[in-house]
């Protein structure tokens, strides 16, 4: 591998090379046909554009010519590179609130990172710990960087084109040039400002500083600024638009782009003072992606396999790391490093975070990463991704999962856990978890959640935690959850009670019915009853009541009306029935509340319970939960990657409504600012939150009862009466057999709910 370095004389004045090619002080009037002005105008730039293009070609062609150029081919030098891993990789987690990062600093061992949709500048410590700091009054943040003794956010009007709030190209008519220089402290706080309007009107990218002058970076323009804001110097013609500006070596160093997007042509050093081009580095075959600054303050260079220190004095280039060896990560694309006394900042915006490589005392080398087992009686495609991003951002733990392939292997699974044996970690369905004592055989998590320094416990909803909760403790974490409930319009239902719903079918006439036809509420009313009429804690059920008869009239009268239906109807587009079940999926599903997406103009509906008469009435769903098992030796590495799933950064990322409800209000900030709810939508939701219930024991079995003796009901082959009877002899039995289980201890009384 060789690179080129060429030192470039100082450029001629450049009014004069613009007049060697362009036109001055010449008029056109020329009278056209109005359809024909663009037209005429358009051909008269592309003249001038040509012309202008051969002039200045044939210009610098001359003067390449008439100034002789230096050229020394060297090899990158990799011979100091120690053998295997030298540095610890160690992650620094993005701010809450900012997913992917628009930019960073390193400022006293803390990492600051922005974000503009929506606008946060925040700082993350070592420990994991993260705070949100004081934006200024300005529209677009664009970059930040540290001074030695302050910290400098550059920020103003919006540029031209960027990335709306709805994830759409916005663009506004000019840029006014509103744009500043803002200084924080060590503290955080906002303590001054410097206005930027005599540099550019035009938006700017980029802000370094060497301590004493900032350096703004305009596309392809550098720009020296005063502690006033009063433009010092400007750069000529750097030969290419500019991608990164950093000072570094008493000198400004920018990264030039290539052909390809963001592929580095080529390093220019420019005087700090006039910022005329002293010097230029030629990066082909280098695959140079980013720059940074050493301990000592000189140039730093980033490839895709090593981290490299040039010296454009003595015409060197060394390579003093290579990534692949000090982590287990692919990760080849940081865009800015810093070297401190222990060892390197590296980060980039494309990332979820900061990496630290801490290098290790001489000699030193670091273990094999500490296996942790984890069997998936779920879905393992989502927890083999996090599984994944985790080992990157920790390489000293590898997740090793066996995914189930089917209920008989999750039931061996279990048995084994059993007898003492098992993994370090499971991941089931809630339906999965089967007769067994949370508390015999997997940790309480509270205990870990409450030594946590990112402090998990007080970012979930407490009536969320609680239905997290059993025997006192938490054995089972979810990421995610759901609400399950139904909405109706308040005009034509007044309570969702089975009584009262049956009974406005029937003054409603015969076209309408309980449930929209969109519903399969066979399933759900299961579901719900086995909720309702259940008290597992006391081994008891009672489904011959009149409640319950109730239920089962209404799930015939809306079987008899789904038979009448023609077999051509588009039964979605149906909106006869009295009740919408809906579930709540994510933040998104409240814009389109029951009824909004599909028929816009029932904006008037509201959410109602399931019929029932017993209190709760929506359900909190939980997907699939994790444990740790109290036998297991890796019980640290396991809660380190359950941290690591509750962290801010992959909450975030989930599909579902987010356990931590920090993200979750983030989200709806979002969808508040762009219209697309309300602060009431949001109380509102919130409500049925605390309002819901989650059944703390297994409801399948009770499900699968009823629903096999309704059939015999719908078909009219048996009345009321004799359903609920069955249902309650079959379902007793069940639970009275179930009672002398140990899965039941501790399960929250029905008369405790009612």
């Amino acid at each position: 591998m060789e690179v080129t370095i060429r030192q470039v004389p100082a450029q001629p004045d450049i009014q004069e090379q613009q007049e060697a090619w362009l036109f001055h002080g010449t008029k056109y009037s020329v009278e056209v046909n109005p359809m024909k002005k663009v037209t005429i105008f358009v051909s008269l730039l592309l003249l001038l554009f040509l012309t202008a293009c051969d002039a200045r070609s044939n210009a610098l062609d001359a003067q390449k010519e008439a100034q002789p150029q230096a050229e020394v081919s060297l090899p990158v030098d990799i011979s100091g590179l120690p053998e295997g891993q030298c540095y610890r990789q160690m992650p620094y987690l993005n701010p809450i609130g900012i997913s992917y990062p628009e930019g960073q600093c390193v400022w006293n061992d803390k990492v600051y990172s922005f974000s503009n949709v929506p606008a946060k500048l925040g700082v993350t410590d070592a420990n994991g710990n993260s705070e949100a700091l004081e934006l200024p009054d300005a529209e677009f943040i664009y970059s930040v960087c540290e001074t030695g003794d302050t910290l400098a956010l550059l920020a103003g009007a919006n540029p031209l084109f960027f990335a709306g709030t709805d994830d759409e190209q916005s663009a506004q008519a000019s840029s006014d040039g509103g744009h500043a220089i803002y200084l924080y402290d060590e503290t955080g706080h906002l303590t001054g400002s410097i206005p930027l309007a005599e540099c550019s009107a035009d938006a700017p990218y980029e802000l370094d500083s060497n301590g004493t002058d900032y350096f703004v970076l305009f596309s392809d323009t550098v720009v020296r600024v005063g502690a006033d804001g009063t433009e010092l110097a400007k750069s000529g013609d750097i030969g290419g638009r500019l991608l990164q500006l950093v000072c570094a070596d008493g000198a400004v160093f920018g990264r030039v782009e290539g052909d390809a997007i963001y592929q580095t042509e080529k390093i220019v050093r420019l005087n700090a003072q006039t910022l005329e081009t002293e010097t230029e580095l030629s990066c082909d075959g280098l695959d140079i992606q980013g720059m940074g600054k050493a301990a000592d303050g000189t140039l730093l260079l980033i490839s895709g396999e090593y981290l490299l220190r040039p010296n454009f004095d003595a015409g060197t280039l060394t390579a003093i790391l290579r990534w692949a060896d000090n982590a287990s990560t692919s990760v080849n694309n940081y865009r800015s490093v810093m070297e401190t006394e222990s060892g390197f900042f590296a980060w980039n915006s494309d990332v979820e975070v900061a990496c630290f490589y801490e290098k290790l005392p001489d000699g030193e080398t670091l273990e094999d990463p500490t296996v942790i087992t984890l069997f998936a009686g779920a879905g393992s495609y989502e927890i083999e991704l996090a599984a994944a991003g985790f080992q990157k951002l920790y390489p000293q733990y590898c997740i090793d999962i066996t995914a189930a392939e089917s209920d008989e292997q999750t039931e061996l699974a279990l048995t084994e856990l059993g007898a003492g044996k098992g993994y370090d970690m499971y991941m089931l369905y809630d339906s999965q978890w089967t007769q067994m004592d949370d508390s015999v055989f997997f940790e309480d998590l509270t205990r870990w959640m409450e030594a946590d320094s990112t402090k998990p416990l007080e970012r979930i909803r407490p009536s969320v935690l609680q239905q997290m909760q059993k025997n006192g403790g938490i054995y089972r974490l979810p990421l995610t959850y759901t609400i399950l409930t139904y909405a109706a319009d308040p005009e034509q239902l007044s309570d969702s009670r089975p009584e009262t719903v049956l009974q406005a079918c029937e003054h409603g006439g015969e076209e309408l019915y309980p449930f929209t036809f969109v519903t399969d509420y066979s399933s759900q009313m299961a579901r719900r009853c086995a909720i309702d009429y259940v008290d597992a804690a006391q081994g008891t059920c009672n489904f011959e009541c009149d409640s319950f008869y109730a239920q089962l009239a209404l799930l015939r009268r809306q079987k008899a009306a789904l038979d009448t239906l023609p077999k051509n109807l588009d039964v979605a587009a149906t909106c006869d029935g009295l009740l919408y079940y809906y579930v709540i999926l994510s933040a998104d599903s409240i814009v389109y509340q029951p009824g909004r997406y599909l028929y816009p103009e029932l904006k008037q509906y509201v959410y109602y319970a399931y019929p029932s008469d017993y209190a709760g009435g929506c359900q909190l769903n939980f997907s699939s939960m994790l444990s740790i098992n109290t036998q297991s030796e890796q019980k640290a590495g396991a809660w380190a990657f359950l941290s690591y799933l509750l962290s801010e950064s992959y909450q975030q990322s989930m599909n579902y409504l987010p356990v931590s409800d920090t993200v979750l209000q983030e989200q709806f900030a979002q969808l508040l600012a762009q219209e697309k709810i309300t602060q009431k939508d949001i109380d509102t939701f919130y409500a049925l939150v605390d309002y819901a219930q989650k059944p703390d024991y297994p409801t399948e079995p009770i499900e699968k009862i009823i629903q096999e003796e309704m059939a015999a009901y719908i078909d009219g082959a048996i009345d009321e009466e004799t359903t609920a009877e069955r249902i309650q002899s079959r379902a007793g039995l069940y639970l009275m057999e179930q009672k002398e289980s140990f899965f039941l201890n501790g399960t929250e009384s029905k008369e405790t709910r009612r």
